[in-house]
């Protein structure tokens, strides 16, 4: 199992195209399962999308303003399968009026 984390601020009205942008993990490594785990800052309004290659595996949702790295089972925004070689996408969009802080945690299984 293969395991990465960390943070992404992205500024008021503005879009991250891909938090995982530049990681290890980026491109499914193997065929599997992907698990991505997400909270945000209290203040503001955090949008998520997630794609797996050309798959989206997520509209658009709202997700927990928690504040914190994310908890599991509490946090977990979505289990999907990938193949290996696989483009993983989590873009994050903030619709409030100031920064915000993306606290996320995607988790690799082999099938």
């Amino acid at each position: 199992m293969n395991l990465d984390q960390g943070t992404q601020a992205t500024p008021a009205g503005a879009t991250t195209e891909n938090v995982l942008f530049g990681r290890l993990f980026q491109f499914a490594p193997y065929d599997g399962w992907c698990r991505i785990s997400v909270t945000a800052e209290a203040a503001g309004e955090s949008r998520i999308t997630v794609y797996a290659g050309t798959r989206a595996v997520m509209q658009e949702s709202s997700i927990s303003r928690a504040a914190r790295v994310p908890l599991l089972p509490d946090d977990v925004l979505v289990t999907f399968p990938v193949r290996r070689g696989e483009q993983i996408v989590v873009k994050h969009r903030n619709t409030g009026a100031g920064t915000n802080t993306l606290f996320w945690r995607q988790d690799l299984r082999p099938r």
